[in-house]
């Protein structure tokens, strides 16, 4: 599973939006904070990057939402991503399968509608961005009010 270029762009700017840009490590940074966390070890505050946290959080939406089917790989159907599944591109499109359409399955009772006015995939990153801000103003990594 791997973000694609577009939702990369649109997570970057989420963060950029709520001033947390700062706070974003380079990729030796990322990777380090990331094996910390894998390793189990405890990680601080001042290494914390909203940008690898919000790719964790869309990537676990993702494993809800599809199951493990977002863990498999096909150079043919996903060639535009290395071949691995976008965590949001692909909800989007079984979601928007169901808004206003049908999926083609007389026992398909799910029902996808966005908190707002924004698809799918771009209210998920408003919301996690946001939830990651306020993550941040409680552990005062950056100031109450932005």
């Amino acid at each position: 599973m791997k973000i694609c270029t577009h939702h990369w762009a649109m997570c970057r700017k989420a963060i950029d939006d709520r001033g947390l840009t700062p706070l974003v490590g380079t990729g030796q940074a990322a990777m380090e904070r990331a094996v910390e966390e894998i390793e189990g070890r405890p990680t601080e505050d001042a290494t914390y990057d909203p940008l690898m946290a919000l790719n964790y959080m869309l990537m676990g939406r993702a494993i809800e939402v599809m199951g493990l089917s977002a863990m498999v790989t096909d150079m043919e159907r996903y060639a535009d991503n290395d071949g691995e599944v976008c965590p949001l591109c692909e909800p989007r499109r079984i979601f928007d399968l169901h808004l206003g359409k049908t999926c083609g399955d007389p026992q398909c009772t799910l029902s996808a509608i966005p908190t707002g006015t924004k698809p799918y995939d771009e209210d998920f990153i408003d919301g996690a961005s946001d939830s990651i801000l306020q993550h941040c103003r409680e552990r005062w990594l950056v100031a109450g009010v932005q």
